[in-house]
């Protein structure tokens, strides 16, 4: 299993309006697998 997140310059790409875009400091994810979803409470810090 993976997790993709898109570069900054690949958001821009398909929509130049979010060019001043910045990822938050800490973004909540929920795992879902097969139909079932993961503990609240988690989060990813994304580094650019």
């Amino acid at each position: 299993m993976g997790v993709y997140v898109p570069t900054l310059a690949q958001i821009v790409a398909t929509n130049p309006d979010l060019s001043t875009f910045q990822y938050p400091p800490k973004v909540g994810v929920v795992l879902t697998i097969a139909g079932r979803s993961g503990q609240n409470g988690l989060a990813i810090s994304i580094a650019q």
